[in-house]
Parts: C-alpha cells; structure tokens; sequence
C-alpha cells in the first residue's frame, strides 16, 4: 500500500510538471513579443511564422507589427462559422490580402514587393489561418 501511495504521488508530481510546461508552451512566457502583438490573442502565430520572409524585405519592426496586426484583422473579418471549409470565404480573404500586399504594403508604405513574394506571404498567412482556425472563432 505505502509503495501505490509513493506512485500515486510520483504521478501526481509529474502531472503538475506537464501542467507547467504546458502552460509555458501555450503562454510562451519569455518571448519579447511587441506589446501590441501581445495584446490581440492569435497575431503571436502570425508574428513569429511570418517573421523570416518579411525580414528579407528589410523592414522596420514597427512596419512589420503593423503589416501582422493588419493581416490578422483581414483574417478575423472575413472569418466565419467553418470558414476554412468554404472555398468561397478563403477565395475572399486572399482577394483582400492580396489588395492589401500590393495597395498599402507596396504602395503606400513603399516596400518593394513582387507578385511572387505576395503569393508566397499568402500562402503561408492562409496555411497559417487553417491551422489554427480557432483563433477566428
């Protein structure tokens, strides 16, 4: 009895371990994420995922907080119910992305982007987006 009563408490101490690397993994304690990436539950995922192909642009971190924050607000209004089963909603928030890479990322704040790089930024923000779809529920 006093030997289950030592694996019992062994296996209950290893629980509380899972729960701590657990709630690290999910809260990514020691990330220096922007404060404004911090604040909208969700960008973390396109912040870090995103950051290598935007660096060969060669922008700023400001422009680039606000190009995750503005890509993760097209995602979180044209998401809906089963939104990544519905060919025609993805179709709709590629459209927008698409505008938004070419008016806004290429012309207005100048970066120097090619059709080929926006095709290549979508494909990785939408593959993204499906897989974590519950982040635009």
């Amino acid at each position: 009895i006093e030997k289950m009563r030592l694996g019992k408490l062994a296996d209950i101490e290893a629980l509380k371990q899972m729960r701590l690397i657990s709630d690290d993994v999910l809260n990514k304690k020691g990330d220096d994420l922007p404060k404004e990436i911090k604040g909208l539950n969700g960008s973390d995922v396109f912040y870090r995922n995103l950051k290598g192909q935007i660096d060969r642009l060669g922008v700023k971190n400001e422009v680039y907080v606000s190009i995750v924050l503005d890509i993760f607000s097209i995602l979180k209004q044209g998401a809906i119910i089963d939104w990544q089963k519905n060919m025609d909603v993805k179709r709709k928030m590629i459209n927008v992305m698409d505008d938004y890479l070419y008016d806004v990322v290429k012309g207005e704040k100048g970066i120097d982007i090619d059709s080929e790089f926006i095709k290549s930024i979508i494909n990785t923000v939408m593959q993204l987006a499906e897989n974590n779809f519950e982040l635009f529920i």
